[in-house]
């Protein structure tokens, strides 16, 4: 059920002008023509969208660099990563006896929620501007088409990550179950254990770099929601919020903090696995008999330490909990920087 859903998505994605390549060269093509009508009109949309006053010129200057982006690497990648991670995802369920992949309530929540905000968000603008011209029209149909194909793009990577916290976490349940069995090869279930667990580090090179700057995208593109709301509300005569900005602003900054959440977890699983391991190193006999066992649990913390689980960021950040806090520092100063500015002004 859970690969139907993420086919669901790739599909909505597609319809949102993401390139997708099929199997037969004629669906290929007509996939091909397809995107790339969607991407003139997007592009004619957001061009042709009529601008209030200079603040909106910023915000359509961003969202046309962000599509054309968006286009070229939908065009050299697609979604060819999803095919590579959930081969490796199937692989490690044979060794990990996953009957049923299972939905992620967490993950299903929060996005069902950001989902909510794109109509909140497209209501409200739709009640604060004139749509009654074609040109409006048009423009306001690209814009959605825009937004909610980066919305559907990231549910699909959060949806891949949380699909490998769940094999990290059962890998440490199934090393905490099988390690206290009594007539069990123990040096067996910790090379069985680090078996998986280089197959679950190998699965983040199937992200490559496509997934790497999506995520570096939506940190920039929360950035600077969170000034332009900032400014908009400094140079508002009357100094008033506008709901659907500031929930944008704060709903671009949980889109790019979620993965941080979610690897975080993953990370913590792997805590756990040296925490059970070095129980087990504890309650080892030290006789000779158990020696080759308490060099194998010694040897497995040592490749842990060395091969720790990261999601690098080109060579800049890893992410993780900490992350977010940062970006939030950031957020705060600078947001600072523009309200000085626009007193000065």
């Amino acid at each position: 059920m859970l690969y139907q859903c993420v086919n669901l998505i790739i599909f909505c994605n597609f319809l949102c002008g993401f390139y997708v390549k099929f199997s037969k060269l004629y669906m290929t093509i007509l996939s091909t023509i397809y995107c790339a009508s969607i991407s003139v009109f997007i592009l004619y949309g957001l061009y042709s969208r009529p601008l209030i006053n200079t603040f909106y010129v910023w915000s359509n200057n961003f969202c046309m660099f962000d599509t054309i982006c968006y286009i070229l690497f939908t065009y050299i990648n697609g979604t060819v990563y999803v095919s590579k991670f959930l081969r490796k995802i199937s692989e490690i369920d044979g060794l990990l006896h996953f009957q049923r992949p299972k939905f992620f309530i967490k993950t299903i929540w929060f996005f069902l929620f950001i989902f909510f905000e794109k109509i909140f968000y497209s209501l409200e603008y739709y009640a604060r501007n004139d749509v009654s011209t074609t040109t409006y029209k048009i423009s306001m149909a690209a814009w959605l088409v825009y937004k909610y194909g980066s919305f559907f793009n990231s549910v699909l990577r959060n949806i891949l990550f949380a699909l490998m916290r769940q094999r990290m976490k059962g890998l440490r349940s199934m090393l905490e179950h099988n390690i206290n069995q009594d007539g069990l090869d123990k040096v067996e279930e910790i090379n069985k254990t680090l078996e998986i667990y280089k197959m679950i580090l190998d699965t983040n090179n199937c992200f490559g770099y496509i997934v790497k700057y999506y995520i570096v995208r939506d940190f920039f593109a929360a950035f600077y929601y969170v000034i332009i709301t900032t400014i908009g509300i400094s140079y508002n005569s009357k100094k008033s919020v506008r709901p659907h900005m500031a929930v944008d602003a704060v709903a671009n900054i949980l889109v790019a903090c979620w993965p941080c959440i979610v690897l975080q977890e993953t990370i913590n699983e792997v805590a756990n696995i040296k925490t059970c391991l070095a129980q087990e190193f504890l309650k080892c006999p030290t006789e000779d008999s158990h020696r080759r066992t308490r060099d194998k649990i010694k040897d497995a913390m040592k490749y842990l330490d060395l091969n720790p689980f990261m999601f690098p960021i080109l060579h800049l950040f890893s992410l993780n909990l900490t992350v977010p806090f940062y970006f939030i520092n950031i957020c705060c100063t600078y947001v600072i920087v523009a309200i000085q500015f626009a007193k000065l002004a």
